[in-house]
């Protein structure tokens, strides 16, 4: 598939067009969870948690979604939220590194004692 070749091949830009180019079409679901995880992967926490706090709360079941919510959340020091995001990934879809995830938030706060 075209994104695939774009990733292995590290071009970012067009990657990022390709999905912008997508988010109002039949198949918007995926391309804003693809934007997401790119938004992610290089370090723009802030853009994934705009684009996925509305997707999240239009399609509150799709466990991809809440994971990249999840992950901004924590990454951007929110991690009550973050936590509840990726708990309710889990619940929808196990997934080694979303529970990987919440462990280590869960230990955080244990250690930290309160919301940070």
């Amino acid at each position: 598939m075209y994104t695939h070749a774009l990733k292995k091949l590290g071009k970012k830009e067009e990657l990022e067009e390709w999905y912008l180019s997508h988010i109002n079409g039949p198949h918007h679901e995926w391309a804003i969870e693809g934007l997401g995880m790119l938004y992610i992967r290089t370090r723009r926490e802030i853009d994934a948690f705009k684009l996925l706090s509305p997707f999240v709360r239009k399609f509150p079941n799709r466990p991809v979604g809440l994971k990249i919510l999840g992950i901004s959340s924590i990454r951007t020091y929110q991690y009550e939220a973050g936590l509840t995001f990726l708990e309710k990934s889990l619940e929808l879809k196990e997934d080694k590194e979303v529970k990987s995830l919440v462990d280590r938030v869960k230990r955080l706060k244990k250690v930290r004692g309160g919301n940070r």
